[in-house]
């Protein structure tokens, strides 16, 4: 299996899930997994598809990015509402590296690479509206904390060398705060 690309731990169902995109050899496909005995042994549950960061509400309902994917009609979210027993596909805009989701709500935001949109959805994951456009390139990722804050950061692709986005109004507005720029697909913390 290639380097781990995103890796979310569900209690409730007592199962890990793992994307990883690059192959270690041509037999290897980038594909997700899943584990219900703490890793020791893991099970494909997509084949040849690009899936990005998991995002969990609660330990039902969850979502996972996509991006580039053989086997789905258009890049998109796949969700759950079980847990992770079993996912469904949504068409979205393409290229969500890291979606975020605000815990102990129905609520999650999606940001896309390729459109620079800026996406809620307050049914756990089952309708999208665009909320706001970002005006710069960005790493796909969006964090937030526990005041509510949420958080992008620039891309050093795009130039930027320093870039750091906050919105304390759930997205609608974003204020720079500088912060350094990081490459794109990759995630920072809160």
């Amino acid at each position: 299996m290639g380097p781990a690309k995103a890796i979310h731990y569900v209690a409730l169902t007592q199962r890990l899930f793992l994307s990883y995109w690059e192959p270690v050899s041509n037999s290897d496909p980038p594909a997700s997994y899943v584990s219900t005995d703490e890793g020791k042994t893991w099970t494909q549950f997509t084949q040849d598809a690009r899936l990005n960061g998991y995002a969990f509400v609660d330990d039902m309902h969850g979502i996972i990015g996509t991006t580039e994917c053989s086997i789905l009609p258009t890049d998109g979210v796949m969700r759950t509402s079980d847990g992770g027993l079993i996912w469904t596909y949504d068409p979205a805009p393409k290229g969500c590296w890291q979606p975020y989701a605000r815990e102990g709500t129905s609520t999650f935001f999606y940001l896309s690479e390729y459109d620079n949109g800026v996406r809620r959805s307050d049914d756990y994951g089952a309708t999208w509206n665009i909320i706001s456009q970002l005006p710069q390139y960005h790493t796909g990722c969006l964090k937030g904390d526990l005041c509510g804050n949420l958080y992008v950061q620039g891309s050093t692709s795009a130039g930027f060398t320093k870039w750091l986005s906050v919105s304390n109004d759930n997205g609608v507005s974003w204020n720079d705060i500088a912060g350094p720029a990081i490459s794109v697909d990759t995630r920072f913390y809160i």
